[in-house]
């Protein structure tokens, strides 16, 4: 290769190019390529290397956890889960139009799995997405030295999708309402927000432990959001009830299966 040439690619920080330039020489020569294809081609080979970079520090940004595509989901294994729903919102039409959606059902019915296969899609298709559990979300923000930074309440809003799972585990700690009901409402009609509950919405008083936020929060919500119900086995007991003699499965260990 010319060192003159591959000296000004680095210099130009394309590293796409310079990486495979030697193939492209060898590919033109071989088909008799003109200048203008050769150079598309280069070009090419610097945007696909940007995109994948690009796509890389949005999943690390996103901090989903065993994070598994959409084509990576049984869909027999539950059939009353709508297929061609969860494609149609893979396709990111909820997000430009600031759509929230709440998805509600039992454990291990595919909730966080479609959750968050549908912020990767999101992501590839150019938008910004936070994944975080409702725990981890109202721990943050009930840090009162942290909200006065001013960063980390910009962590929840900035983003296209914010994806706040488990709703409904456990009881959130007092107050939780309040900060849950500060996210919710400043990004409503904004941003999109994607909840996962285990429990129905009627219950929700309860969990957060104050009924006035829960119904504020739930009046934003249920006001656009798409409510997506889940019903069936759990997939991570599929193998319990098999054989009842194995020992149970561990939810930690599994979470993310489906």
């Amino acid at each position: 290769m010319n060192t003159h040439l591959d000296a000004n690619l680095k210099q130009l920080r394309l590293p796409g190019m310079r990486d495979n330039l030697a193939i492209r020489l060898q590919e033109a020569q071989a088909a008799q390529l003109g200048h203008e294809q050769f150079l598309e081609l280069l070009i090419q080979d610097e945007l696909a290397l940007r995109t994948d970079r690009k796509t890389a520090r949005a999943l690390k940004t996103a901090c989903f956890i065993n994070l598994k595509p959409l084509d990576r989901f049984d869909w027999q294994f539950n059939p009353n889960i709508d297929r061609r729903q969860i494609l149609d919102l893979a396709t990111c039409a909820f997000i430009r139009q600031h759509t929230d959606l709440l998805m509600i059902g039992p454990p291990g019915t595919g909730k966080t799995h479609l959750a968050q296969g549908i912020g990767y899609e999101a992501i590839k298709r150019g938008h910004t997405v936070h994944y975080i559990s409702i725990f981890e979300l109202v721990r943050e923000l009930m840090d009162e030295e942290a909200i006065a930074d001013g960063r980390l309440l910009s962590k929840y809003l900035k983003p296209d999708l914010l994806i706040i799972d488990d709703m409904g585990l456990k009881q959130l700690p007092s107050r939780a309402g309040e900060h849950l009901f500060e996210v919710i409402m400043r990004r409503y009609e904004l941003r999109s927000t994607l909840m996962t509950s285990n429990r129905p919405i009627e219950d929700w008083g309860h969990l957060i432990g104050d009924v006035p936020a829960a119904g504020a929060i739930l009046d934003r919500l249920l006001q656009s959001a798409e409510i997506i119900p889940f019903k069936g086995r759990s997939y991570r007991l599929r193998n319990k009830t098999a054989n009842p003699s194995e020992p149970p499965v561990d939810n930690q260990e599994k979470k993310g299966d489906l």
